[in-house]
């Protein structure tokens, strides 16, 4: 975690605040226990976590013109959408207006699940490089 939190404070001290928007749609306890993990894990090395919850039932629609503003925020250095999505909203057509740059997916989510502290610290890393991006 040292090395985590001396990235960060590099970024800091270049007035970056590494920033981490999470997604959610309806309440599947493992997404509630994952943002609630990465919330208290992220305040304490010094990423910003930015919550966005959306009800089980909320318009597909809605959900794309919030990604859409997510993509566009210059503070989010990274996304992570959790799934699955309800059975009535298009993954791929949902996941296909995430900014690449941003989309974290790329992680072994399968291991997110279990919200385990070592899954965690990869979501911050991963959040932390895509920050670093901005210095080049």
């Amino acid at each position: 975690m040292e090395v985590l939190e001396k990235e960060i404070e590099q970024l800091l001290e270049k007035g970056i605040v590494p920033g981490l928007a999470m997604v959610r749609v309806g309440r599947l306890p493992e997404h509630v226990e994952c943002m609630e993990k990465a919330e208290a894990f992220g305040k304490s090395v010094g990423v910003v976590i930015e919550k966005y919850i959306f009800p089980e039932k909320c318009d597909e629609t809605d959900l794309m013109d919030v990604l859409e503003v997510i993509n566009d925020d210059p503070q989010i250095h990274g996304i992570l959408l959790l799934e699955p999505l309800p059975d009535d909203m298009s993954e791929r057509r949902i996941r296909g207006i995430l900014n690449p740059a941003k989309d974290l997916e790329g992680l072994d989510w399968g291991s997110l699940a279990g919200t385990d502290v070592d899954s965690i610290r990869k979501l911050m890393e991963t959040t932390v490089k895509a920050a670093k991006g901005q210095l080049r």
